[in-house]
């Protein structure tokens, strides 16, 4: 897969009637600024380059995992895997936007761990395969009641 093949995916997903699909794909166009962060977006970066498909744990066997490193695109990481934060920080749980989500109590610093490594995760939505995201640093389980060593735990609370 290149990376032209991903920005297709995103644009079709843009044009989709699906009016979830569309608006969510229009936020995968772009720098990322919400959570794990970026200062340039996928369309920045010359279309040819390859992906190479990993499989991680943190996500489930029906999504097809990718991912390439993208000197220039900033990246900041402002999530970790639970197994990292949890003996030397203190975690709380809220409603996030997208249901619960663990969170350290700490305010936005701006310094999150740079990252080049972007990581995108392809799925189906209605039967059509779509970008479900992509981000810098590695794939994180969402919390939906039940904490794994890779549960993601944002790593302030803004």
């Amino acid at each position: 897969m290149r990376l032209c093949d991903v920005l297709y995916l995103i644009d079709q997903g843009c044009k989709s009637d699906d009016d979830h699909l569309s608006r969510h794909a229009a936020t995968l166009k772009g720098p990322r600024t919400r959570g794990s962060t970026t200062a340039k977006g996928l369309e920045d970066f010359d279309g040819n380059l390859v992906l190479s498909m990993v499989k991680h744990p943190a996500v489930d066997d029906d999504c097809f995992v990718y991912t390439i490193t993208l000197p220039g695109i900033s990246g900041r990481i402002e999530a970790m895997p639970f197994g990292e934060v949890y003996k030397s920080q203190e975690i709380k749980v809220r409603d996030g936007e997208h249901g619960p989500e663990l969170f350290v109590d700490a305010p936005n610093d701006g310094n999150g761990k740079p990252c080049e490594t972007i990581y995108i995760i392809l799925g189906k939505h209605e039967g059509e395969t779509t970008v479900l995201t992509w981000h810098p640093g590695e794939p994180l389980a969402p919390f939906d009641n039940v904490i794994t060593l890779h549960t993601a735990v944002k790593l302030h609370n803004g």
